[in-house]
């Protein structure tokens, strides 16, 4: 039975979150992500009811939940930016679109957004958990036959063939540990960035036609 590539996704993203959390305590508490993951998807239910008279497949609120739910660092013992982040996520995908297509990926969209209305209160993650060996290539292995099985990985492997391209020109102007340049690739923001965010179905280039 073949399996919908976005399945494969949630698992991936599943993956990152139980590794780090398990690993590194990213989460700060899992109302954080019982919050976000339970406004996305009432959220999604919701709208696509309402204006699409169908309810939608709950599986990319479920991954816009946890990618806020990884990304998002307020201020101690706060739970509203990730109720408002949720919604907004998931609310552009249904208010700013063209052609039925949403124009940016609802993570970074709500992320953006809660960056410039509540500075104060909001950052987003800016530290590595780590660069256990071991971890990152189990994620990186997912990660790219995930992307394969969505006929996107032409998209992953140009953003990162890019990303090495100019971390290697900024070590030679620069100077400096030629590993602190690329390390960040292994981080999680860039991680969520390289499989879920840049390759969005809704928002990325047209996929590879492999008939050509």
């Amino acid at each position: 039975m073949k399996i919908d590539a976005k399945y494969w996704i949630v698992f991936l993203i599943t993956l990152v979150l139980v590794v780090g959390e398990a690993r590194y305590n990213i989460l700060g508490g899992y109302d954080r992500l019982a919050t976000t993951l339970g406004i996305c998807m009432a959220t999604e239910i919701v709208l696509s009811w309402w204006l699409r008279g169908r309810v939608a497949n709950l599986a990319s609120a479920y991954i816009t939940g946890i990618s806020l739910a990884l990304l998002t660092k307020p201020q101690a013992n706060i739970l509203w930016p990730f109720a408002l982040g949720a919604f907004l996520a998931i609310a552009s995908k249904y208010v700013l679109t063209y052609r039925g297509r949403h124009l940016w990926n609802p993570s970074n969209f709500a992320i953006a957004l809660l960056l410039l209305i509540a500075s104060g209160s909001v950052a987003v993650l800016s530290h590595q958990w780590g660069n256990d060996l071991r971890i990152n290539l189990v994620i990186w292995a997912f990660g790219l036959a995930v992307a394969s099985r969505a006929r996107v990985l032409h998209v992953t492997l140009t953003y990162v063939a890019c990303f090495l391209a100019f971390a290697l020109l900024r070590n030679a102007i620069t100077g400096g540990p030629l590993l602190a340049e690329l390390a960040p690739i292994t981080g999680p923001m860039y991680q969520l960035f390289v499989f879920f965010m840049v390759t969005d179905p809704r928002t990325t280039v047209t996929m590879k036609n492999t008939n050509s």
